[in-house]
């Protein structure tokens, strides 16, 4: 019985790093190309699996080779895959990712068998979720399987954490259905027409994404850290200065790392100091997660494991700041 179930996208990540961006009508030469097992479905469901939770994930892949490695690849991780549909004739979907001397990456998402994902397929395997703690949504999928899936769920007491990338337009009175939205300061702009720079900035359009209905919300702004937005309070955690590599993945070994936290008993060092693991112990430890991420390069690959996040944990002082 997984603690995490992660409905979303499963893809393969073919990665160039080039030395800058080319310019539009522009060839550069490339210094490298690999593939990477991504997808944010499947990245997220790696985080929490190598964070401490138990996982499953729901999605779908190609009749390719493609989709097989990456099955193969999620059950490494201890990942349940069994409501993994292969879907004849369709591609695996693919992200082209392109990485600058910088760290900074752009991405295109190519959904391929994702599009074919739909509610049924989550409905014909509760012995899957039942008994789940939160089960994470994204938008690599139909947004229309991503709304009926957040509405199926919430019908069903789990909490959702929703992360609404790429931003696609709110419908159905949606987020009234989720209990943590989880978005970066570009989708935050996006999303509430509100210009983030700053942690005032994030904490005001955190509070509209609440109005529009979510109970919780966090809005990571990379460098300049995350906040946490409740209907009691509002929180600051600040990022961690190291050595970027690779940015692919961040924001999904966040979520990753914040929802094992907060739906099972996570060994965070130090110890959170109640029976359950505090908002502010969870904001620590996915934002180590995500720190150690960028310092390696591809998606799943980049993901720290347990131990590495604690050992970072006692090397580092992250203080969590409430702000109001």
């Amino acid at each position: 019985m997984a603690q995490v179930v992660v409905v979303g996208s499963i893809n393969m990540d073919i990665v160039t790093r080039t030395e800058r961006f080319p310019k539009p009508g522009e060839t550069l030469q490339a210094q490298e190309t690999s593939f990477h097992p991504g997808g944010k479905g499947a990245n997220q469901a790696v985080a929490a699996a190598r964070l401490g939770a138990t996982v499953a994930m729901v999605g779908a892949v190609g009749e390719d080779p493609f989709g097989h490695a990456l099955q193969t690849e999620l059950t490494s991780f201890g990942i349940d895959t069994s409501t993994v549909r292969i879907l004849p004739g369709a591609s695996t979907g693919i992200a082209s990712i392109t990485v600058d001397d910088k760290g900074r990456n752009t991405i295109l998402v190519s959904p391929g068998a994702n599009a074919g994902f739909r509610l049924a397929d989550v409905v014909h395997h509760q012995a899957v979720w039942d008994g789940c703690k939160m089960v994470l949504v994204q938008n690599e999928i139909l947004p229309e399987t991503t709304t009926s899936i957040i509405h199926y769920f919430d019908a069903h007491g789990i909490r959702v954490l929703y992360n609404p990338a790429p931003v696609t337009p709110l419908t159905d009175n949606v987020l009234a259905h989720v209990d943590t939205v989880v978005v970066n300061e570009i989708e935050g702009s996006q999303l509430t027409s509100l210009i983030v720079t700053d942690i005032e900035s994030a904490v005001t359009a955190a509070r509209r994404l609440r109005n529009f209905g979510a109970k919780n919300v966090v809005l990571t702004m990379g460098a300049k850290g995350a906040v946490f937005v409740s209907k009691t309070q509002a929180l600051y955690v600040p990022s961690v200065e190291v050595d970027v590599v690779d940015t692919t993945a961040a924001g999904d070994t966040f979520i990753g790392a914040f929802a094992a936290a907060v739906s099972t008993r996570v060994e965070i060092r130090p110890p959170a100091q109640s029976a359950e693991v505090d908002v502010a112990d969870a904001l620590r430890f996915a934002t180590a997660a995500a720190a150690l991420s960028v310092t390696q390069p591809g998606a799943q690959p980049s993901i720290p494991s347990l131990n590495d996040v604690n050992l970072f944990l006692a090397s580092h002082d992250i203080p969590v700041r409430r702000i109001c």
